[in-house]
């Protein structure tokens, strides 16, 4: 089993980094030690994200620092795995340097953009699911776009009650019209989001049962106070057990943050029961 763990930097300009966590073979294997050294600080945020590769590929995903004080995560997969998968994902990730490089831009408009330049794309069946997150600690909210991806889960640490972030909008590439919802979810200290790949959640037993969103959940809630990194492990050990060992036929991704910010108030009531959901 190949458990590479691989940090990419690229920087887009004086205020922007950009880091890709991915495994394929010509870049440098890094465990969660190296990942805590090379990867920027952001304070009131840990986070930490693996890929497990499979017989088959096509999942990506990377956490992109625009500033000093937020972070977003981005979660994908090509709707065709093989050689041209390969091609596919390295131009989304470019795109989402591109497309994200100002710190203000709304994940919206930045999966709206990729979308376009995937819809324009010379060749056939260029699609692909994408979970993006902008986590700010500072205004303590995140705020998603999910084309079509396995829902995220939120977790909340005062109320251990789970939030599944849903589909907003359709996956890229079938169409330039897309267009993409935004939401917006108030955070606090201890709130840990979990994005994981499709292949996490369909992961079969013996017997054909899923390990599912609610296996990701009882991992969450059974190491709630773990490192982000621990909780990876712990995630994707429980997944390679449930499926009784062995080689997975995807690739298993999985990537945690977790708000780590002093507490200021909590989160009025009526947020609560509305979920926080808001229109950007």
């Amino acid at each position: 089993m190949n458990d590479n763990r691989v940090t990419r930097i690229h920087s887009l300009s004086s205020h922007a980094s950009v880091i890709s966590i991915r495994s394929p073979h010509n870049y440098f294997a890094a465990g969660p030690e190296e990942f805590a050294q090379q990867n920027p600080c952001i304070q009131g945020l840990e986070y930490y994200g693996r890929r497990r590769d499979g017989e088959t590929g096509g999942d990506f995903f990377d956490f992109i620092s625009r500033t000093a004080a937020n972070l977003a995560v981005c979660m994908g997969a090509a709707a065709t795995p093989g050689a041209d998968s390969a091609l596919m994902v390295s131009g989304i990730e470019n795109l989402l340097c591109s497309f994200g490089a100002e710190a203000e831009t709304r994940p919206a408009s930045i999966i709206e953009g990729v979308n376009r330049s995937i819809c324009v794309a010379p060749g056939d069946n260029s699609y692909a699911t994408l979970f993006y997150a902008s986590v700010d600690p500072l205004r303590r909210k995140l705020s998603y776009v999910n084309a079509g991806h396995e829902p995220a889960l939120l977790l909340r640490k005062r109320q251990s009650r789970a939030i599944p972030l849903e589909s907003t909008g359709a996956i890229l590439g079938l169409t330039h019209r897309s267009s993409y919802g935004q939401r917006t979810i108030p955070l606090e200290p201890g709130d840990v989001l979990a994005v994981f790949s499709e292949s996490i959640a369909e992961t079969a037993d013996i017997l054909g049962r899923p390990f599912g969103s609610t296996g990701v959940l009882r991992v969450l809630r059974r190491c709630l106070s773990a490192h982000a990194a621990d909780l990876v492990e712990e995630i994707l050990d429980a997944v390679e057990r449930h499926a009784g060992w062995g080689i997975p036929a995807t690739d298993q991704t999985v990537a945690v943050v977790r708000f780590t910010g002093a507490r200021a108030e909590a989160i009025p009531t009526e947020a609560e029961k509305e979920l926080a959901f808001a229109a950007a």
